[in-house]
């Protein structure tokens, strides 16, 4: 949906950071997306302790706390379609989240958050029957 979140100016936190990051790249700005425990965040990490940025809070900067470090693709789309799953969930759209749900085994994960992933997604197919 990154075309809608272009064309609305509009999205979740996590959509808004990686076109951030993506805007930035091509202008030569070294930036990453940041997990926090309940926002998503780009970072420069060229100082210390990193700048982190707030595309969803209008771009401004926030003060790093703790420890914080760049995401790699993976874990932002592991986190996006996490995300979407709960989301789908929430609205009782039960295809959509199966949907989604397939996605994230197609990501690269731990053996045992594999077995969980999978585990979920059964759980969710057994619903639908």
């Amino acid at each position: 949906m990154l075309d809608l979140v272009l064309a609305n100016r509009r999205g979740l936190p996590i959509v808004l950071s990686v076109v951030y990051v993506e805007v930035a790249r091509r202008a030569g700005i070294p930036l990453a997306g940041v997990g926090l425990l309940d926002h998503f965040v780009v970072g420069h990490f060229g100082s210390d302790p990193p700048v982190l940025l707030d595309p969803f809070d209008g771009g401004g900067a926030i003060v790093a706390r703790g420890e914080v470090r760049p995401w790699t693709a993976h874990e932002i789309a592991m986190r996006m379609l996490n995300n979407l799953v709960g989301t789908y969930q929430r609205r009782g759209d039960v295809a959509s989240a199966i949907r989604a749900a397939s996605m994230r085994l197609a990501l690269p994960a731990e053996a045992t958050q594999r077995l969980i992933l999978e585990a979920e997604l059964r759980a969710m197919q057994a619903g639908l029957n």
